[in-house]
Formats: structure tokens, C-alpha cells, sequence
């Protein structure tokens, strides 16, 4: 049955990201391809589920991304609670006039900057509700961590991984250590790592209400003690609306300013 548009509101229900808590956490020894399977890797404790790595997109002479999301994330921790999330201030989206299309070094310019400076003046991002992340556009997403004191991106493993395999989607993880130094798929193992960044190479239409799953994984304490946090927020892959799908509503105002 086919929505009608002029009638009836779609009203989406929030996405409210699960928790998983796993004490005595080691890096998982599965191989760095393909399916990653969490729930063995973290036997007996509860998990939210398969995990898929990212892919791998080549855009060094062409680029995908209209834009970067910079999503400065604050974390908060509360014993037995669900962790609170928020975009702080300075989050935004960052796009240049003169490069319709950005290559990976152009991020990766970007990221190197915020080692000094954080920018100013950017537009909103498309969400305020952290963690989730809503995309229009084929983009690159920086996510920086603001978390407590002992609270990091996960060592030795990929921080961010997919519930679902769509590594066609999503590419080009790369975590950034407190040193500033970058590792691809796989954080530092002995670095704090409080930065990442990835790909999305294509955007579904808006009005498939894509929202694709996806694993943060955040750890507190070191190894051998380290305790595992895997939350599970959800990319709102939400591609611009096609031509005549217009609301009726948008198509009048459109008519009565021609």
C-alpha cells in the first residue's frame, strides 16, 4: 500500500541506541575481514549482534563527498545507566565552494586542522539527536570524542562497525591516536584514540527512511582490565528527495514564488 502524502504525517519514532557492557575485554583475535562476528568474539556477555567492518573506496584522484559532518560528540556516564549523548557546539557541516567533490586528503586536511583550531561558523548538522547521525549526501563524517576522564575509542580493534553488511556504503575508517598519528580499519593499540572519521559513498531516497546500525565501541580502563562499551546508534541515511517527490504543500509555495 502506497503512502499517501497528502494526507497522512509520518511520524518517526526516535532511535534510541541499546547498550552493551563487557567487562575484562581483550581485542578480539578474528581475522580484520569481512564479518566480524561480536557476539563470539565477546561470549558469554550479551551483544547487540553481527558486526561488519567498513569498506575500502579509492578517492585519491576522485572524489565521492559533497561534505564533511563534524560531529563533536559529548559522552556521560552514569553507574548502570544508558550513556547521555549531545552535539556540542562547534559541530557542523563543512563543505568548499570550490571543490564540488572533496578527496580523502581534503579530510584529512580538515582533521589535521582541528589539532589547533575548532572551526567556527558552521551550518547545523542535519540531527540534533546524538549519537545518531542523519546524511543527505554522499559525505565524510568526523566524529570527535568529548567523553569523561578514562573514556575512549576502543584499542587495537575498529571503533565504529556496522550491524549490517553494507560495506559498499560506508568506507574509509581511519582513527586518529592523541598523537595525531592516523591508523586505517584498526585504532592504536597502545594510544588513547578519542577521533575517527569514514565515508558514505551513496545515499538511499529519502523516502526509503533508511536507518543502518551501526556499533560505536568504547572501552574505559586498559588492558588487562579494560571494560568493553558498545553502543548502537543509527545512520539516518536520508538522500535528498528526488524530483516530484514534493510535498504538496512545498509544490505551492514553489508555484507561488515562480
Amino acid at each position: 500500500m502506497k503512502n499517501k502524502i497528502e494526507r497522512i504525517k509520518i511520524v518517526q519514532k526516535p532511535i534510541r541506541p541499546g547498550l552493551t557492557v563487557v567487562p575484562n575485554w581483550r581485542p578480539s583475535p578474528l581475522p580484520n575481514e569481512g564479518a566480524n562476528l561480536l557476539a563470539a568474539a565477546l561470549a558469554p556477555f550479551a551483544s547487540p549482534g553481527p558486526a561488519y567492518l567498513l569498506g575500502d573506496e579509492d578517492d585519491r584522484t576522485t572524489g565521492f563527498a559533497e561534505e564533511i559532518l563534524y560531529c563533536r560528540l559529548s559522552v556521560s556516564l552514569s553507574p548502570g545507566g544508558v550513556p547521555a549523548f549531545a552535539f556540542l557546539g562547534g559541530s557542523g557541516i563543512y563543505r568548499d565552494a570550490t571543490k564540488p567533490n572533496l578527496l580523502e586528503a581534503d579530510v584529512q586536511d580538515f582533521v589535521t586542522g582541528l589539532a589547533s583550531i575548532t572551526p567556527s561558523g558552521l551550518p547545523a548538522l542535519y540531527n540534533a539527536d546524538a549519537p545518531n547521525i542523519l546524511v543527505k549526501y554522499p559525505c565524510y563524517i568526523v566524529i570527535e570524542l568529548h567523553p569523561p576522564a578514562g573514556l575512549k575509542f576502543v584499542n587495537g580493534d575498529a571503533a565504529l562497525k556496522l550491524q549490517s553488511d553494507l560495506s559498499d556504503r560506508y568506507c574509509n575508517l581511519w582513527h586518529y591516536g592523541v598523537d595525531w598519528v592516523a591508523t586505517r580499519d584498526v585504532s592504536p593499540t597502545t594510544e588513547d584514540c578519542l577521533l575517527i572519521y569514514f565515508g558514505v559513498v551513496t545515499v538511499a531516497e529519502a523516502s526509503l527512511r533508511e536507518n543502518d546500525r551501526f556499533n560505536i565501541n568504547l572501552q574505559t580502563g586498559d588492558q588487562p582490565d579494560a571494560t568493553l562499551i558498545v553502543v548502537d546508534p543509527a545512520i539516518k541515511n536520508r538522500g535528498p528527495k528526488p524530483p516530484g517527490m514534493l510535498l504538496p504543500s512545498v509544490k505551492a509555495k514553489e508555484k507561488e514564488l515562480a
